[in-house]
């Protein structure tokens, strides 16, 4: 066990306040910058195998199933997840009872990425970014983990989360994904369902395969410290306003460059290449282009894996071509104080860490804001309202706490102002009119009692609580 040794956020190598100097020329630029400048572009590479392959309909599904024997391998564990429905359905036609707590109704995937190019750490995953899906509101959040967080990691001890995917790869292959599957969901309270693994040497063919695309440049950009191929130079990098026409090589120049803007700035960039990824993916020129398609898909057989199968794939791509570029939201789980939800420090065995504030592996804070910003989309959709009320040795201040919980959850929660005079031993639920069948199963598995129907506390509400706190509240 390590003993970290704090480091102010501004320092952190995930600051957005970070100033990162250029190395001198006669050295050679470190390797973990050189994967750290990769991380979005992985990103942007998974997305679009969703886009095209989706935008190409039945033509590009078909040609799709002849290399999806090199992209599929064996799902472990849990399958379950959104997309065991068709999500066009009403929700009066689905049943609530295959929807066990909150947060089951999204879809999680973790994409991560690897070197793939020979270095020595080819195994430590690059980037890590979870995709939440609600395809009933059609929403998309992205979120970024850090690859220095130290978690721990099942079967091997602490450790850096990058190291998971090559944990379990060494102990069996195809057990790598499953293995971060289990350490990101822990990391951030939620079922992830499937991973998408990507290495990047496809990148810049897939941008090429489009036959470029158009970013509407807001300003110009000149990095003289861009690194050059080999990494012990640098190879300068200019790029003029306004609407530029980009190959492979300049776009993930555009999407990498960070020495001379900050990170903020190159998010911005990074979703403008997104959007110029789906506009060119979708387009009648692609989409209408049967040679296109297919070295679109060989391309993307070739440096894709993902424990996804075929069928799920496909609806993912519909689902995901629906969502409305102003519909997704990104997030990084970072070290800045105005997110205050990591630290990072140092140990004699792992170097630089980061870490939550609460202290080592303790995530509570993370899960509620994860789930404050990925909400479950039947909650969302049934905007359930919930009173609560103490009751028994409760305290208000205890009964207060529930409501902060159920409110994060995207319950529209309220402590009521009619005090409960009965005398109870344990929380009871009512339904008082039936008619939010997916929050009433959600709420009812939460406090782990059958609901009653009535409404003791005349509150209007749909649901109310007379809630008895347990002695460890």
């Amino acid at each position: 066990m390590i003993n970290p040794t704090p480091v102010n956020s501004k320092s952190s190598p995930y600051s957005a306040n970070q100033v990162r100097r250029p190395l001198p020329r006669v050295m050679a630029m470190p390797p973990i910058k050189k994967k750290r400048t990769r991380i979005t572009w992985r990103r942007m590479f998974a997305l679009s195998l969703l886009l095209l392959l989706a935008g190409g309909g039945t033509y590009a599904y078909a040609y799709f199933n002849g290399v999806r024997s090199e992209i599929i391998i064996e799902h472990q564990g849990d399958s379950s997840s959104i997309l065991s429905y068709d999500p066009s359905q009403s929700l009066s036609s689905l049943s609530a009872s295959q929807f066990k707590q909150a947060g089951d109704g999204r879809f999680n995937v973790v994409m991560v990425g690897i070197g793939g190019d020979g270095h020595p750490g080819a195994l430590l995953t690059d980037s890590i970014q979870v995709l939440s899906i609600d395809t009933i509101n059609k929403k998309v959040g992205i979120t970024s983990i850090p690859r220095d967080l130290y978690v721990n990691i099942p079967g091997f001890g602490s450790h850096k989360i990058n190291e998971a995917y090559g944990d379990g790869e060494q102990t069996k292959a195809g057990n790598g994904g499953y293995l971060l599957r289990q350490v990101v969901g822990n990391v951030l309270g939620v079922n992830v369902s499937n991973f998408i693994l990507l290495d990047f040497s496809g990148a810049k063919e897939l941008v090429d395969t489009l036959g470029g695309i158009d970013v509407n440049v807001p300003k110009a950009i000149t990095d003289p410290f861009f690194p050059d191929d080999n990494t012990v130079g640098y190879s300068p990098f200019h790029i003029s306003a306004g609407l530029q026409h980009m190959n492979g090589t300049t776009a993930l120049r555009y999407a990498r460059s960070r020495e001379t803007t900050s990170d903020f700035d190159r998010s911005a960039r990074q979703q403008l290449v997104i959007a110029a990824l789906k506009q060119k993916g979708l387009s009648l020129g692609t989409l209408s282009n049967p040679v296109k398609l297919t070295n679109i898909i060989t391309t993307l057989g070739k440096h894709i894996r993902t424990d996804m199968q075929a069928g799920d794939i496909q609806k993912a791509m519909g689902i995901y071509k629906d969502i409305p570029a102003s519909q997704t939201t990104t997030s990084v789980l970072d070290t800045t104080d105005s997110l205050g939800l990591l630290t990072s420090g140092s140990g004699t065995a792992a170097g630089y860490i980061s870490y939550p504030v609460l202290g080592l592996s303790n995530y509570s804070a993370i899960h509620t804001w994860f789930q404050k910003n990925n909400p479950d989309p039947f909650i969302a959709k049934e905007a359930a309202t919930i009173s609560v009320t103490p009751a028994g040795s409760t305290t208000v201040k205890q009964a207060q706490a529930l409501v902060t919980t159920l409110s994060t959850y995207g319950y529209k929660a309220s402590l009521s102002t009619t005090p409960y005079r009965g005398s109870i031993r344990q929380t009871a639920l009512y339904d008082t009119n039936g008619n939010k069948p997916f929050s009433h199963n959600y709420l009812s598995n939460f406090f782990n009692t059958t609901s009653q129907s009535g409404s003791p506390l005349s509150s209007g509400s749909n649901f109310e609580v007379l809630y008895v706190a347990s002695s460890k509240s």
